[in-house]
């Protein structure tokens, strides 16, 4: 994991972990499912660092940014 910040788990027990690298999904067992979140400006991209996160009772994920003017992002699980 690049520089990471923090972690939410979600109903299923997955990890989803933010960082300098964008977002890592990790089972519980350690095995990688995969990794998203390039920087830009474009939607489901960081303009900044993303840094935090939580995951809500829909296991929507909240991803926020620090740098620059900080921002808060909404990802709903499909």
């Amino acid at each position: 994991m690049n520089r990471p910040c923090d972690v939410a788990v979600d109903s299923a027990g997955i990890f989803h972990i933010v960082g300098g690298g964008g977002v890592e999904i990790w089972t519980p067992d350690g095995e990688k499912l995969g990794a998203w979140g390039e920087k830009g400006t474009e939607p489901g991209q960081f303009k900044f660092g993303p840094h935090g996160c939580w995951i809500d009772g829909e296991d929507s994920l909240y991803i926020g940014e620090v740098g620059g003017n900080e921002g808060l992002q909404k990802f709903r699980r499909a």
